[in-house]
């Protein structure tokens, strides 16, 4: 139901809210600059907060703009109460359409849920559509979905994703930072700095003091991207790494904690049997991201089963559509004037929810018994075309991972590929001692270590001893084996001899990434396995 309200009907801010004024003020600066401006986000990633924000920005600092807020927009009662769109604009703000386009009164329009009116083409055509960058009311619009795109305003269905009209770059606040010109900075997801403030502002908020572990916290940033909701803490008197570390070594716990929390309402909780959303949260997972040029392989993979292109489009559409999966403008590096719409995951979070989720309940049995094995077996299916791309891969929130990283997601995806999903990719804990290993299979209780070029070898070596961060797991069984991967360039020329060394494996490539050699780190002259890749 649409509800409004003025600049002196703004209600008080929650103490424990972070103020975030440097995208509250840059927001207001955009709005006034181009008149019309979506702000898109996926549920619980802070859109109402922002918007609350902005309401109390605007009544402390230009006091002389007239502010009406509208919550919703239901058809039965928009056509019940007002009429239509312009009856109610006429209503709330007292001027005619024609009158509001043309005024000069300070007048800012915020729509909240705005993708509730994407049925509404009056609204849409006859009244936004003709907002003049010059002159009229300053609009907001905040919506848990939608894309510019070239389908037609006259096109659309109650069941579109995408807006009505299209925006240009630098009217669109995204997630993550991504527009142009004055949006180039903008973006929903927390930076580090606003994140540690919401973070402090939560433990101080609570009766009793909560002590929590300064690592967490960058843990728990990292891993969620600067999700809002997803800061949001439990009420527990001290939150240790030992906490989180348990909550780990069972990720259905953590999944599970999730599931009932305010960070759920992006989760799609229910569905994921359906084949289609589990292919689709599966590529999404393993690649990162999911395109309209990945669709044939996938229906092909699935045509046995009678998949189609246009019924996969429509379950994307979908999860587009109830805001679990948000669209991406990724603009082509070496033509930057063109690009592609994709879709990610919101955060890192969700596609490691996702990840656990989708692990069977029976673990597959793996035909290799030796952990050593299927660490070979597994690189036999990497991908050269995509080590050798000097495109960094894009993931969930639309944010690119360093092209370091390419070696754990192409290990991450061969080992999922092998073992029917029973593996999770757990998040590294922060930088310093305390972290949780790359890689778990924790069916059968092994674990995989990755490093690049020999970097901190010492550190991730002492993680496996008795009080390092994987020695408690060592001493219950939870780990029952573990290998160090060292993937490099080139093959190493020192012999590395000691205990400490057993499980340590240097994986080489050669200059185009189409040799494989693998070398145990107490010999360098025999290897383990060499092959080329396909």
């Amino acid at each position: 139901m649409p509800l409004t309200v003025g600049p002196w009907g703004v209600s008080p801010l929650p103490d424990a809210w972070a103020p975030r004024a440097a995208l509250v003020s840059g927001l207001w600066d955009l709005i006034r600059f181009q008149r019309i401006v979506q702000i898109r986000g996926t549920p619980a990633s802070g859109k109402t907060t922002l918007r609350r924000l902005l309401e109390s920005h605007i009544a402390t600092t230009d006091p002389e703009y007239q502010v009406f807020v509208t919550q919703g927009w239901n058809k039965d009662t928009l056509t019940e109460h007002f009429g239509n769109a312009h009856g109610y604009l006429e209503t709330i703000t007292g001027l005619s359409v024609q009158e509001l386009l043309a005024s000069e009164k300070k007048v800012v329009l915020l729509f909240d849920e705005a993708q509730d009116s994407y049925w509404d083409l009056q609204l849409w055509v006859e009244f936004l559509k003709t907002v003049d960058q010059s002159v009229g009311p300053y609009i907001a619009l905040f919506c848990s979905f939608g894309s510019a795109g070239p389908e037609p305003a006259g096109s659309m269905t109650p069941t579109t994703t995408q807006t009505p009209l299209s925006f240009g770059e630098g009217q669109v606040v995204g997630l993550a930072p991504s527009g142009f010109g004055q949006a180039a900075e903008l973006g929903l997801l927390l930076d580090f700095e606003e994140a540690m403030d919401v973070i402090k502002r939560r433990l101080t908020s609570y009766p009793a003091p909560v002590n929590f572990d300064p690592a967490l916290c960058h843990f728990l940033i990292s891993f969620t991207h600067g999700h809002y909701f997803a800061q949001y803490l439990r009420r527990y008197r001290d939150i240790s790494y030992d906490m989180v570390r348990e909550y780990l070594a069972d990720p259905r716990v953590l999944a599970l904690a999730l599931s009932g929390s305010k960070f759920a309402r992006g989760l799609l909780r229910n569905d994921l049997a359906d084949p289609y959303y589990h292919c689709i949260f599966k590529t999404m997972v393993l690649d990162g991201h999911l395109s309209a040029g990945m669709y044939g392989r996938l229906v092909a993979a699935n045509r046995d089963s009678g998949w189609t292109t246009q019924k996969l489009e429509e379950h994307v559409q979908m999860l587009h559509r109830q805001g679990f999966i948000y669209s991406h403008y990724r603009r082509d590096t070496q033509r930057p004037w063109e690009g592609e719409r994709v879709w990610v995951l919101p955060s890192e979070c969700h596609a490691w929810y996702y990840s656990v989720q989708m692990a069977p309940s029976v673990p597959a049995v793996p035909t290799i018994t030796s952990l050593k094995d299927l660490l070979i077996s597994a690189l036999h299916d990497f991908n050269p075309a995509q080590l050798r791309s000097s495109s960094c891969r894009l993931g969930p929130a639309g944010v690119y991972s360093p092209k370091e990283a390419t070696y754990h997601f192409e290990l991450y995806r061969a080992l999922h590929k092998m073992l029917g999903g029973s593996l999770y990719s757990i998040p590294e804990y922060g930088k310093h001692t305390n972290a949780s290993i790359d890689i778990m299979i924790p069916h059968y209780g092994w674990g995989m270590e990755l490093l690049l070029e020999g970097r901190k070898i010492a550190e991730h070596i002492r993680r496996f001893d008795a009080g390092g961060a994987y020695g408690e797991w060592m001493a219950t069984g939870d780990m029952k084996d573990y290998v160090i991967v060292n993937f490099r360039a080139n093959r190493p020329r020192k012999v590395k001899i000691g205990a400490e060394f057993q499980k340590f494996y240097n994986v080489c490539f050669d200059e185009n990434f189409t040799k494989v050699i693998v070398f145990h780190a107490g010999n360098v002259d025999v290897p383990e396995a060499e092959f080329m890749l396909p």
